[in-house]
């Protein structure tokens, strides 16, 4: 996996682990609250083989920066910028959460 550093609101870096086939269709990969991308390395090497995978280092987590602010439209604005590096119409995003349901 390579390490991404994306710009997110208020000038805070984003850390995205990126790895699979740069041509195929992306997935993000989003953790829960305390977690980092890294949780999520099994999962992304699973999925390289067929997709472009996008594990997130969300604000105030693992490589990302620590604002000290957050708020719902600020982690927004942090997928606009996973989507801008990966443009497609459309993205399968998967979280921590329903990958436990769906366990």
């Amino acid at each position: 996996m390579r390490t991404l550093t994306l710009p997110g609101a208020d000038g805070v870096k984003i850390s995205v682990q990126e790895c699979g086939d740069p041509d195929a269709a992306p997935v993000v990969l989003l953790h829960a609250l305390g977690d980092t991308a890294g949780d999520w390395e099994t999962v992304a090497e699973a999925l390289a083989p067929d997709f472009r995978v996008f594990a997130v280092d969300l604000r105030g987590h693992g490589g990302s920066d620590r604002p000290g602010e957050y708020s719902f439209e600020l982690t927004l604005d942090t997928g606009h910028n996973v989507h801008a590096a990966a443009p497609a119409q459309f993205i399968t995003t998967v979280t921590s959460w329903l990958l436990e349901r769906a366990l």
